[in-house]
């Protein structure tokens, strides 16, 4: 060991000295030098150069989905498209019913007359007609030819009994078509709406149970007025 360093040998002991120092005024025993005091630490170095970036780690597991978020407001109205093209024109309807009538007929007699019960009266005058209704004077009968619905009216002048008196289709005789006058010198009247299916012979018939006698005019002109007369207009 260096005696400059560490230690020197005065007499018969040796020493150490607490520093290098020669002249450092303190030493000691060999055996019985004090502990050391620590230095202060020294300034910290300047920062080493960073190193490289590490290698990207593994993609973590996904999150569960979250909530949903309210509704939007609604947007505003798109632009209106332009036409479609036009359909095809539609299968024809079936026909209406045509409007006004399709047959009329007036008829009428001047003749002053008596009617046996269950007799039918006698028009003497040439009539008023459209087809298919159809009358040759005189005759008790009105032919309507082909089927329709009709409108059937009559008016009688009566002298004596008034009595009933019917609509009678093909000489039938029912209540439903039957009209009834309570007194003598009057008019009596009736009106049906009847529908036929095969040609038909329409006659106002007496169903009084006695004759009734018809007046052309009042006493004391007679020969004024008709005393009987029918109109028939065929609705459809």
């Amino acid at each position: 060991m260096n005696k400059d360093e560490v230690n020197y040998i005065e007499g018969e002991k040796k020493y150490y000295w607490h520093s290098l120092n020669k002249s450092h005024p303190d030493k000691c025993d060999k055996n019985h030098c004090p502990t050391s005091v620590t230095s202060p630490t020294g300034s910290s170095g300047t920062d080493g150069i960073t190193g490289s970036t590490g290698a990207s780690g593994t993609n973590g597991i996904n999150g569960s989905d979250g909530f949903n978020g309210p509704t939007g407001a609604s947007g505003t109205n798109g632009i209106n498209g332009s036409d479609g093209i036009t359909g095809s024109t539609g299968a024809s309807g079936t026909n209406g019913i045509s409007g006004g009538l399709s047959a009329f007929a007036y008829i009428y007699s001047t003749a002053a007359q008596s009617v046996a019960d269950t007799g039918s009266v006698l028009f003497n005058n040439p009539p008023t007609t459209s087809s298919p209704i159809t009358f040759t004077a005189p005759s008790t009968t009105i032919n309507l030819t082909p089927p329709g619905t009709y409108l059937i009216s009559f008016e009688l002048s009566v002298s004596s009994g008034g009595g009933t008196w019917t609509i009678a289709v093909n000489g039938s005789i029912t209540q439903p078509l039957s009209y009834t006058s309570r007194s003598e010198n009057s008019q009596v009247f009736g009106e049906a709406i009847i529908t036929i299916i095969v040609p038909s012979a329409i006659s106002i018939v007496n169903n009084s149970g006695g004759s009734i006698n018809l007046a052309n005019g009042l006493s004391p002109t007679p020969n004024t007025s008709v005393s009987a007369s029918v109109t028939i207009l065929k609705l459809r």
